[in-house]
């Protein structure tokens, strides 16, 4: 298991061409596509399922490689395995899932993911917590705000975890045009304008293309907020661009105006 825990492709190969046994355990019941799920090495989980790895062989906590690649944020390896066939929603011994466990650990990318390949948004563990309720515990707003989007039941989320998650959604549809990965992306994607003066001149224009797609962060419009939410964010939104209207000079009045004088003696 040594050589798959390092993620050595070439021992693997090795290995397996000598006859090791490609779905072999650990006393906990880790297989090496398991180990190489962990610890996000994907060519390894490549050729692994190449060769017949079994999928969805479990540990000994009935944890499937999809579900740890999913703690452990690492996205290509969960595409990869839902491309190859992994069970989305396939529950551990505790009843959790990956999105379960990629809610609690603050992966947005993988939560995103998983949600837009169709995974239960609201199934609980065996404790009765959903992906939403330990997203809450752990105060991973911006995970929350991808639960709303897809439509997760807020009906029992405690009303400061909802108004953090309802202002992150404010905040970055008025704010997009700031976020540092969308500078980054319009700096990549406006090279051919900029010619041989651009930073990036002389990159492969694929590549150039490949780097302005994954720069460029998630657009939030309010349609794409369910209807019983969208009424709350865009009061919200008021609320932050009446802010940011209002002169620095109001406020210092306003401070002012609440500080009485010491007396004198």
């Amino acid at each position: 298991m040594r050589a798959f825990d390092k993620g050595s492709l070439g021992v693997v190969e090795f290995l397996l061409k000598k006859g090791a046994e490609i779905d072999q355990a650990a006393k906990d019941g880790t297989t090496p596509l398991y180990a190489a799920a962990q610890e996000g090495r994907l060519k390894v989980v490549q050729h692994l399922l190449g060769c017949g790895a079994e999928i969805n062989k479990v540990d000994k906590y009935g944890i499937t490689p999809l579900c740890v690649a999913a703690e452990n944020g690492h996205l290509d390896v969960v595409q990869h395995l839902l491309g190859y066939g992994a069970k989305i929603n396939e529950t551990a011994s505790d009843g959790v899932t990956p999105l379960y466990v990629a809610a609690e650990h603050g992966h947005l990318e993988v939560v995103e993911f998983l949600l837009k390949e169709s995974a239960e948004i609201d199934k609980a563990s065996n404790e009765g917590f959903t992906p939403l309720y330990i997203a809450a515990q752990n105060s991973h707003s911006n995970v929350g705000a991808m639960l709303l989007i897809y439509g997760a039941n807020f009906d029992n989320v405690n009303s400061y975890f909802y108004k953090k998650v309802i202002d992150y959604i404010a905040r970055g549809i008025i704010n997009y045009d700031e976020d540092p990965q969308k500078k980054l992306a319009f700096a990549m994607g406006s090279h051919k304008i900029l010619g041989s003066d651009s930073v990036v001149n002389g990159l492969d224009d694929n590549l150039i293309q490949q780097i302005t797609e994954l720069a460029a962060p998630h657009k939030i419009v309010l349609s794409d907020i369910p209807e019983k939410h969208r009424n709350t964010v865009q009061e919200r939104i008021n609320e932050l661009q009446q802010e940011q209207n209002t002169p620095a000079s109001y406020f210092a009045a306003r401070v002012g105006s609440l500080i009485k004088p010491c007396r004198q003696m």
